[in-house]
């Protein structure tokens, strides 16, 4: 929601990087991951009102569009500016997404201790100004990189309970078009999302 641009300092036994923006596009699109794909494309896109915190859930790549990797959809809000009290706080929205660290599983994000939460504070900082604010276009939520040329999308959009997110990418030896490399699905939210209209 992307080509790893690094592994955080400090917790070098949990890395957490974003996900790959290209994968050999002659890899067969099938299983899971087209099944989601599917579903992305019959749902709309989320609401801001109903946006909401930090979500677990499970991702499936070209490569290997069966195999579960576990993922986390960030939402993070921040102010702007403050107009004071007639025009009020003007907040834009931030949204990546995390995979789970190399030779753990798919559910390492379903319960958050201390140390998973410290490691994905650290990835917001690290990558989460590396993408323009999310914004709804074209049916769906999207997240673009800050680098124009570097065609990272992350796309989403809401099928009931779950959010249903597409990373998209320029393949590595073309140079045009944009294929979808990720797909995930978002079922249990893990951290709520921080309210700044309630802040003084």
């Amino acid at each position: 929601m992307l080509k790893a641009l690094g592994f955080l300092l400090g917790l070098a036994s949990l890395p957490l990087v974003l996900f790959p923006k290209s994968i050999d596009e002659g890899a067969n699109e099938c299983g899971i991951f087209c099944d989601l794909k599917k579903i992305f494309e019959a749902s709309p896109p989320p609401t801001l009102e109903e946006i909401s915190g930090w979500h677990t859930g499970r991702c499936y790549d070209k490569v290997a569009p069966n195999t579960p990797i576990g993922g986390l959809l960030v939402f993070e809000w921040e102010e702007v500016s403050d107009n004071g009290p007639l025009f009020g706080k003007v907040n834009e929205l931030r949204l990546i997404g995390l995979r789970s660290p190399a030779h753990e599983s798919e559910n390492w994000f379903d319960e958050l201790d201390d140390d998973k939460v410290a490691a994905v504070d650290r990835s917001i900082d690290t990558y989460l100004h590396k993408f323009k604010p999310a914004e709804i276009r074209e049916g769906s939520l999207v997240s673009l990189s800050e680098d124009d040329q570097s065609f990272d999308n992350t796309l989403v959009r809401k099928s009931g309970p779950y959010y249903i997110t597409l990373y998209q990418g320029k393949a590595a030896n073309e140079e045009n078009g944009i294929h979808t490399f990720v797909a995930c699905y978002h079922f249990k939210q893990v951290r709520p999302l921080e309210d700044l209209s309630d802040e003084d």
